[in-house]
């Protein structure tokens, strides 16, 4: 009995993206980022139990951990994903650790510790064989997937160390590991430039449908901390209008500026791209945190919530700003057709110059009330939207 396993158990192979022009998000992509929503979600109900410096802590630390397996994950896929059942059961693999790592997020460097590190160990080490597989299916990759498996390896023995380590060091490995996971694409340079190139719909798309799920929770903390109100007053509802608002305006401000614009050919620039993601990520992820907690105590703001606005709004904007700099404007890089080189200079600008307005309202801002801090902070990233919509209407026009 013949079982064509060369049908659906097929070696891993590279992508090319030559051979069509728009590369989607498959529809298994998108169910692995349904696991995220649950880890996103239990990061930041962590952080809102715990707005203090080690709460901060531990809250970047988990969300980069996550952030980073998705990333690793999601570059896999750009650069060997093939849709057969070897795929789809490895991507469920992946999912089972990534539930336990959602479990023990509650308390990952407590008591929940060992579950944490454990999970994310396991699914590391998943990924570990997949990029193995890889070089072992194509063998002119073997010096690139070689390197990818060694600082890999670097970083999930510091992981494995910090399990045996006194209370206190095992941070600092594993704050150690995720800087070496975050900086490794700057040394695999050299060998991204003899690959195809990345795709410029694929990935794009890819990083704008987790940033979907992080400015999620943004509503989903308006909501949350109106519903702490039997009835809504007219401060609750304002403040309230004005978190949908901000979401709707970071959404428009980073579509527009980023993910409708993609990046430059080169791999220097796409990494610096790739990696600009994560401040983004976890300072939207930040906002929906405090605007939650400002909703619900509106008469108090302590100097936490107060700063959790005033700096995740100012990285979210200085993100774009660095974003937009390493982005590329051309008429053929864009959905919307149209050649933005010329203002790209002034785009930048407008989101670094809020960026530091937003530092100033945190610095001399204290004791503004809510709504007004709250009014401020979203005038910020709407002036963002409208400049781009002006640029987009003038560009319509002289075209």
């Amino acid at each position: 009995m013949r079982l064509y396993h060369h049908i659906w158990w097929k070696k891993p192979q590279l992508q090319t993206n030559e051979q069509e022009t728009e590369r989607k998000a498959s529809w298994l992509e998108l169910f692995f980022d349904l696991i995220f929503v649950a880890l996103i979600a239990g990061i930041s109900h962590r952080f809102l139990d715990n707005l203090t410096w080690i709460g901060f802590r531990d809250f970047a630390f988990s969300f980069s951990a996550v952030w980073l397996v998705w990333e690793n994950s999601t570059f896999y896929n750009e650069r060997f994903e093939v849709f057969d059942i070897r795929h789809r059961i490895f991507t469920f693999l992946k999912m089972i650790p990534l539930a336990i790592l959602a479990y023990s997020i509650h308390d990952p460097f407590g008591i929940q510790f060992k579950p944490f590190v454990l999970s994310f160990l396991a699914v590391r080490f998943i990924l570990l064989y997949l990029w193995w597989s890889a070089g072992k299916a194509n063998p002119v990759l073997k010096r690139y997937t070689a390197y990818i498996l060694f600082i890999h390896s670097i970083s999930i023995s510091l992981c494995i160390f910090s399990i045996f380590v006194p209370a206190g060091y095992h941070i600092v490995l594993i704050g150690i590991a995720m800087i070496i996971d975050f900086l490794m694409s700057f040394g695999i340079l050299r060998f991204q430039e003899t690959l195809p190139r990345i795709s410029r719909s694929h990935l794009p798309e890819r990083f704008g449908l987790f940033n979907l799920l992080v400015i999620a929770e943004i509503i989903i903390g308006v909501i949350k901390g109106a519903s702490s109100y039997h009835h809504l007053t007219w401060e609750i509802a304002t403040l309230s209008a004005l978190g949908l608002l901000l979401s709707f305006a970071i959404w428009w401000a980073y579509f527009d500026l980023v993910i409708f614009v993609s990046f430059r050919k080169k791999f220097l620039s796409i990494i610096i791209w790739t990696r600009l993601h994560l401040p983004l990520s976890l300072s939207v992820a930040a906002l929906g945190i405090g605007l939650q907690k400002l909703i619900k105590e509106p008469k108090f703001i302590s100097d936490a919530v107060h700063w959790i606005m005033c700096g995740s709004i100012s990285v979210i904007l200085f993100a774009l700003f660095l974003l937009i700099l390493v982005s590329d404007h051309s008429e053929e890089a864009n959905e919307m057709n149209l050649e933005f080189k010329h203002v790209r200079i002034f785009l930048a600008n407008s989101n670094l110059v809020a960026s530091v307005l937003a530092i100033l309202i945190g610095f001399f801002g204290k004791g503004t009330p809510a709504i007004v801090l709250l009014s401020l902070l979203v005038s910020l990233v709407i002036i963002q939207c409208i400049l781009a919509l002006y640029v987009w209407v003038k560009a319509q026009l002289n075209n």
